[in-house]
């Protein structure tokens, strides 16, 4: 099926690479190319940490690979005091964060 569909685009005058590499940082998820988000999308890996009751941070996008790194997700601003952390911006309770009131 792929031979036939490159010889089809090449003689209809397009070559189609079927196995494109990923372009990373181009602003478009390319699944031909195996890519999960990109960095400057937000939206293409928000949803990703918050399924894992995490904030997305600019880490959770691979900026090479275009892959979701979920350990790029954050725990800080989740509401939580979590495990490393000495408080939460989004936990009123104390102690209270440097610069929250």
């Amino acid at each position: 099926m792929g031979l036939l569909a490159a010889s089809l685009g090449a003689v209809a005058g397009c070559l189609v690479e079927l196995n494109p590499p990923a372009d990373c940082g181009d602003g478009f998820i390319d699944l031909l190319a195996h890519e999960d988000c990109e960095p400057a999308l937000l939206d293409s890996y928000a949803d990703r940490c918050t399924e894992l009751g995490r904030i997305a941070g600019p880490a959770a996008c691979d900026p090479q690979t275009c892959r979701f790194a979920a350990e790029g997700c954050l725990t800080c601003g989740n509401g939580v005091i979590d495990p490393g952390e000495e408080c939460d911006p989004e936990d009123m309770s104390e102690p209270t964060c440097p610069g929250e009131g």
